[in-house]
């Protein structure tokens, strides 16, 4: 039997002659070297992955290319959805200053946000800590020296009309800003998502999108196996008698819960005013109205049911189902905004469509 001489975990054979063996260790030494290289330079690809520690560049809702350096620990939020989905993803700490509007839900107060989804204690660190930071208006009108005074690393504020200058404004005094144009549930996830990253809670952010996706699943699973048919709905937001036509996000929210939009054929995002006939004509079967709308405001300063000053205040309408059958409620503004708080909203707007639901 020939003896073997081992190179490495390679066995070679005794009795070759020189040059055989000489060719040998020449084609070991080169599957060496190229596997080392090999070796090396996924070790380089894996150190040099893109982390939010090494840099993040996103482009935001006005087409705009934003590079994040590092992982923000200041953040100046203009957006209450923004404000809130910081929160929920467990970075409000990060939250140096906020929008008035962000003030305003959270004085909501904790227990509406019983059952959001995430951590709960999440949502009583908004509740109590954003009405203590620093107000700084509305990404319409903000105090911008105000912002620049708390020396964010990062800004979020909306990307509507009205707004453009005071994002050149920001940047112009050397601020990073992310612009966010949030009008649809889609939006939404995706919004939640480009924050995860930012503040390196990205498995967080898919974690929440999740539960959301599914519970809304689950809204239609129960509808579906009531086979009953679809109510028409008539929303109104704050402004007297402005609703939303085809495509907005009061639209989708309706669908989500199983019903129709009276106003679904109509493709405007915003209808304002709609006329009050038309509701009558299109006869809605259950009507709802934001709860800062002035309607609603009346109906508590009268004491009377919603029903009964919908039919007083809009005449037209007191023979519509939803009165007649006094279908008619508020809900919250916490409930129906551009961040994950929608699937409240759309779980109470299921039980309203369809009574005795269970979710």
């Amino acid at each position: 039997m020939k003896q073997k001489t081992k190179i490495l975990f390679f066995d070679i054979p005794q009795g070759l002659s020189m040059p055989t063996k000489r060719v040998i260790y020449l084609i070991i030494v080169i599957v060496a070297i190229t596997c080392l290289s090999i070796g090396y330079v996924l070790i380089q690809f894996a150190l040099t992955t893109p982390t939010i520690a090494q840099g993040l560049t996103i482009e935001d809702d006005l087409g705009r290319t934003v590079t994040i350096a590092e992982e923000p620990e200041r953040i100046v939020s203009l957006a209450a959805p923004c404000t809130q989905i910081l929160y929920i993803l467990g970075a409000g700490n990060k939250v140096v200053g906020v929008d008035k509007y962000s003030i305003t839900y959270a004085q909501y107060g904790e227990e509406k946000y019983v059952g959001a989804p995430g951590n709960f204690s999440n949502y009583q660190r908004f509740c109590q800590e954003v009405p203590t930071k620093p107000n700084l208006g509305s990404s319409w009108s903000p105090s911008i020296e105000g912002i620049i005074g708390l020396d964010p690393q990062l800004v979020f504020t909306y990307g509507f009309e009205g707004t453009v200058e005071h994002i050149w404004s920001l940047e112009q005094a050397g601020l990073k800003v992310i612009a966010v144009s949030v009008e649809s549930i889609n939006d939404v996830y995706r919004t939640v998502q480009m924050i995860g990253s930012v503040v390196g809670k990205g498995d967080e952010a898919k974690t929440l999108i999740d539960e959301v996706k599914q519970r809304l699943d689950t809204i239609t699973n129960s509808i579906e196996a009531l086979h009953q048919s679809k109510p028409k709905v008539y929303f109104e937001w704050t402004t007297t008698l402005k609703t939303g036509g085809g495509g907005s996000f009061s639209d989708e929210l309706i669908a989500a819960a199983g019903g129709i939009n009276i106003f679904g054929d109509v493709k405007i995002k915003f209808i304002n005013p709609a006329s009050v006939e038309e509701i009558a004509d299109r006869n809605p079967d259950v009507i709802i109205i934001q709860a800062d709308n002035k309607l609603v405001g009346d109906a508590e300063a009268e004491d009377k049911p919603l029903w009964l000053m919908f039919s007083e205040e809009r005449p037209a309408c007191k023979d519509v189902s939803a009165v007649v059958y006094q279908r008619v409620y508020a809900i919250e503004g916490c409930y129906i905004t551009y961040d994950l708080l929608f699937i409240l909203g759309v779980e109470q707007f299921a039980r309203w469509f369809y009574p005795g639901l269970s979710l």
